[in-house]
């Protein structure tokens, strides 16, 4: 029997497949794209931190059932790398991709949160942790910082829905958010801290008689002494058993999780050595779109006091005040203090934005907006002009346009009177804009893991492609075979090398970096010595940047272009070849 199918019914068919894809549904989906390729872009580019080099050599070693136990290392990473790894094998970019996904699953989330937000707001949120400088960095990372703050946006989503509507999914959302949380780092014991410190503050305000968070509280006491709890809490348990154990084979996992939560009290003992004011001065680098419309979005949340927003608030102060006076002046602990702030900024911009879509721009507004940038453009010109040559006649440009810039704004008073301050908002959105793809730019992929970068610190130079490349070169010559010379590298080496050198099946390590005179090829640091009949090449293996060596102008320099040369250190090794 032949079936026939009609233009009606195909037609009915296709419209039934779109119908998901709203505009809105269409705008998010656009954002996920744009923060997938921005964090795709030249992965593999820069080698892996040592973080990351101890994660991957773990997760490389487990495919042969060398499961491997070390602080700092997370189950999350370590299992799943081992997964990905086996699928698809070992390099930088596939190390990274995990890190990758949930950076999209996070700039995804806000999605979630429409309602509280504001359509507009959710969907400027979103934009804001696609081109967050630190958060692109952290999802091109193979480390759990982005997962601690996936997880704690992911618990907020879960909380406020489960609020809302009562179903039970969202409990299961929010367990599984949990249970990856704790395997991610010790980073989600700061957001647990905050979490306990919020529910302190709910009571306290449902005792003050407010309705909005008697309510909340009553939605809590009711979930749990109904149970509805529980089911959702064995599963994320189980979960939780399964990934940190990789199914059983490495039972080791479940004292990696623990261990966290040392780690966690443990970088109180540890300081970076970043000065107090080290997360104030990244935001005002790398975040100042979400900083500037952020601290506008405490304004409104500390005015309406709804839930999404006062608890983003609160997020933000604690984990602000709670991240800097203790000296916990760390990347993985920086991003908990943007992605509220995201959050926050989100939904000013979109009140913004809902205003101007509702009134329009008039003519007046419009040059008005024009001329704002275009002087604020001239001006930057005129400031790098001077500071590369010295000259007043640049600096006095500079000023003669920000004076014509403040006339222009008079001129306007009497024709847009209150309008004028929206213009303004608008000028400072496109600046802070341009500001903050800069700082992603550069971060992320113009100077990469340059040190110089005061979010990197201490970066894995490049150079160890050359030194790789150069023992495959005399493996080559020597044996035919790019991979089987023997190589001895010094232990205190291992991290990151072992990983760059993990094809090498001759690879052996010793503590002391003197070589028996049967090893053709040794590897150790620079200052160890010269050992007899070798031949040495030096490469180096870690640089650090000397801010103090530099002089105020190339401060400046570097703070607004990066321009500074200077003040880096480096950290090299030898590679010694047997004559």
């Amino acid at each position: 029997m032949t079936t026939t199918y009609t233009f009606a019914e195909n037609t009915r068919e296709d419209a039934f497949l779109w119908s998901w894809l709203t505009v809105e549904r269409a705008i998010y989906l656009g954002i996920a794209l744009l923060a997938a390729g921005i964090r795709l872009f030249a992965l593999g580019r820069w080698p892996l931190l040592d973080g990351e080099a101890a994660i991957a050599l773990a997760a490389w070693r487990a495919q042969g059932g060398a499961w491997a136990y070390a602080p700092g290392l997370t189950p999350l990473l370590v299992h799943g790398n081992a997964l990905l790894f086996f699928a698809f094998g070992a390099s930088d970019m596939v190390s990274r991709a995990l890190s990758l996904l949930c950076g999209v699953y996070l700039v995804a989330l806000p999605y979630a949160l429409r309602k509280p937000l504001g359509s507009s707001g959710a969907i400027a949120a979103s934009a804001i942790l696609a081109l967050s400088s630190s958060l692109t960095f952290t999802s091109r990372t193979a480390d759990g910082a982005i997962f601690t703050v996936a997880a704690a946006l992911g618990l907020l989503a879960a909380a406020y829905n489960y609020m809302e509507t009562r179903e039970s999914g969202y409990l299961y959302l929010g367990a599984i958010s949990l249970a990856l949380g704790l395997m991610a780092g010790p980073g989600m014991y700061s957001v647990l801290f905050i979490a306990l410190l919020f529910a302190f503050f709910l009571q306290w305000r449902a005792r003050a008689g407010d309705e909005t968070w008697v309510r909340l509280v009553s939605v809590g006491r009711e979930a749990a002494k109904s149970g509805v709890w529980r089911q959702p809490a064995l599963v994320g348990l189980a979960f939780l058993l399964l990934w940190a154990t990789a199914f059983a084979l490495n039972p080791a996992g479940i004292q990696m999780t623990i261990d966290q939560f040392g780690q966690w009290l443990g970088h109180f003992a540890r300081p970076t050595g970043q000065p107090w004011y080290a997360h104030f001065f990244w935001l005002l680098l790398y975040e100042s779109l979400p900083l500037v419309f952020g601290l506008y979005g405490l304004y409104l949340a500390f005015r309406e006091w709804d839930f999404v927003s006062t608890c983003a608030a609160f997020w933000f102060i604690a984990a602000l005040v709670f991240h800097t006076l203790p000296g916990y002046q760390r990347p993985e602990y920086f991003v908990l203090i943007v992605a509220p702030l995201a959050l926050l900024a989100g939904k000013a911009i979109g009140r913004l934005l809902d205003e101007v879509r509702a009134k329009g721009l008039s003519a007046d507004e419009w040059l008005l907006l024009v001329i704002t940038l275009v002087l604020l453009f001239a001006v930057r010109i005129r400031l790098s002009d001077y500071l590369f040559t010295m000259r007043r006649e640049f600096l006095l440009r500079g000023l003669a346009l920000l004076l014509l810039l403040v006339a222009s704004y008079a001129l306007f008073w009497n024709t847009l009177a209150q309008r004028i301050w929206r213009v303004a908002v608008l000028s400072l959105l496109a600046l802070t804009l341009a500001l903050s793809v800069k700082g992603n730019v550069g971060l992320n992929f113009k100077y990469g893991r340059d040190p110089r970068e005061p979010f990197v610190g201490v970066a894995t130079s490049p150079d160890v492609f050359n030194l790789v490349h150069w023992v495959e070169e005399i493996s080559q010559r020597r044996a035919k075979d790019p991979h089987v010379i023997e190589v001895t590298l010094q232990k205190d080496l291992e991290i990151p090398l072992a990983w760059y050198l993990r094809d090498f099946a001759g690879l052996s390590f010793a503590n002391n970096p003197i070589p028996s005179p049967a090893t053709p090829v040794v590897i150790a640091p620079a200052a160890a010595g010269k050992p007899a009949k070798y031949l040495g090449l030096r490469f180096a293996l870690r640089t650090r940047w000397m801010a103090g060596s530099l002089s105020a102008v190339d401060r400046v320099k570097w703070l607004l272009w990066r321009d500074a040369v200077g003040g880096l250190s480096y950290e090299n090794v030898e590679l010694w070849v047997q004559r």
